[in-house]
This record gives structure tokens, C-alpha cells and sequence, in this order.
């Protein structure tokens, strides 16, 4: 991920994979970003289920603003998890984020 995109507001657009809210009730979307069809992690400030989930299905094209944190591990709960967070691979992150369209 380019040095210069870190901390700085983004709008990305793809389709979405999947979203929810994880065990510690964090909202999630996690999406195939236009460029290179890569995975992208947007992490919504506030928990719990958002109103802009209602519209998504996964395969539907989605934008979404948010702020550059780098590459995380994923949110999302996987099946047989321990913990908060459990490491499937380093994915581009985006906080504070609001789904856009």
C-alpha cells in the first residue's frame, strides 16, 4: 500500500463479499475493489448493524468512504475462532467508514 494514501479519506468502489457485525458487535463490509479485483476491509466506527446494510447483497456494487489504515488482519468471525481477531492474511483496511451508493 502507498505511504502517501496512509491516514487520508478514500472512496472505494467494488462488489461486496460479505459485511455484518463481528462477535464484538464491529461493523464490517469486506468487498472486491475495481483495481486488480483485490479484497478490501471497511471498518465502520460506530457498532452494530448499520441501516446502509439493508440495500447490500453480496455481489452488488458498493462505494465506500473511509479512511486509509493500512493492511489488518480481518474482522470478520471466522468459523472456530478464539479470538477478537484471528490473521487469514494482511488485508487493506479502511476506517471510519460510511457506504456511499
Amino acid at each position: 500500500m502507498d505511504a502517501r494514501l496512509m491516514g487520508n479519506p478514500v472512496v472505494v468502489t467494488g462488489a461486496v463479499s460479505t459485511f455484518g457485525t463481528n462477535k464484538k458487535n464491529m461493523a464490517y463490509i469486506e468487498f472486491q475493489g475495481a483495481a486488480r479485483n483485490a479484497p478490501i476491509q471497511c471498518v465502520f466506527a460506530e457498532p452494530g448493524p448499520k441501516e446502509a446494510f439493508s440495500d447490500l447483497t453480496p455481489g452488488l456494487k458498493a462505494t465506500i468512504s473511509g479512511v486509509v489504515e493500512g493492511y489488518k488482519d480481518t474482522v470478520k468471525d471466522e468459523e472456530g475462532q478464539v479470538a477478537l481477531f484471528q490473521s487469514v492474511g494482511d488485508i487493506p483496511t479502511l476506517g471510519d467508514c460510511k457506504v456511499v451508493e
